[in-house]
């Protein structure tokens, strides 16, 4: 039997991702939300995916600021009932689903609570989504761990500070060399890339949408559908 390394990825946070994003968390051990990049307007940290085949997609307004903020740092704008509107959306969209009765009530306590801060709000929608999908994952915050002026160093540094064998990224990060791989194994750091999502319907045909679909549409098991794909 192989050794279990303990793997670590990040993950900007986002609204309501599709079930690609959380394919690749369920590969971790310990997830860092990367709270301290910079915000990107019109990108899918404010943008959901579509709800479902039909439905579109949901913004979160923002405050809008001279100087470039990071996720951390940037306000909703509460002067626009965008809560309720959202939640309305997600109720229409899924309230006839087997489990709406079972995850609608803690969404609506989510959205309810008027959070002004963009990452408090995204980040507890996420931590109670990979709550449902039962993903056995520690959850940090980079704004609370702290970060080094490069993504090789502050990679290297949570990896040796969380006793971390095995760092997971996407093909993407390396291809663009948003980070320099050799630098990281040479500091005892296996860098692996997430496997893919396999080519299964179950899997695939909720690729394009929220997994807010997925999991209204299999409840407690839906977690458990993902897993058992996974990768030994």
């Amino acid at each position: 039997m192989s050794e279990h390394l303990i793997k670590l990825s990040t993950a900007r946070p986002e609204y309501l991702p599709g079930f690609e994003y959380f394919w690749k968390l369920a590969q971790s051990d310990i997830l860092i939300f990367t709270d301290h990049f910079q915000y990107v307007k019109r990108s899918p940290i404010t943008v959901s995916p579509p709800l479902s085949g039909f439905g579109s997609s949901m913004h979160i307004p923002v405050r809008h600021t001279e100087k470039p903020l990071s996720i951390k740092d940037k306000k909703i704008d509460l002067r626009q009932n965008w809560q309720t509107k959202h939640f309305k959306s997600l109720y229409h969209q899924f309230h006839l689903t087997p489990f709406a009765y079972y995850y609608l009530p803690r969404f609506e306590e989510i959205y309810m609570k008027n959070r002004e801060n963009l990452a408090d709000f995204l980040i507890e929608l996420l931590e109670n989504i990979i709550g449902f999908l039962h993903l056995p994952l520690k959850i940090m915050r980079a704004s609370q761990l702290g970060f080094k002026t490069d993504n090789n160093s502050t990679i290297i540094d949570w990896c040796h500070r969380l006793q971390v064998s095995k760092y997971l990224t996407s093909q993407e990060v390396i291809t663009n060399s948003w980070i320099d791989r050799n630098m990281i194994e040479d500091a005892g750091i296996k860098v692996k890339t997430f496997a893919p999502l396999p080519d299964y319907h179950i899997l695939q045909s909720y690729t394009e949408f929220s997994v807010i679909g997925f999991l209204m549409q299999y409840g407690p098991e839906a977690g458990y559908i993902l897993k058992q794909y996974l990768p030994r």
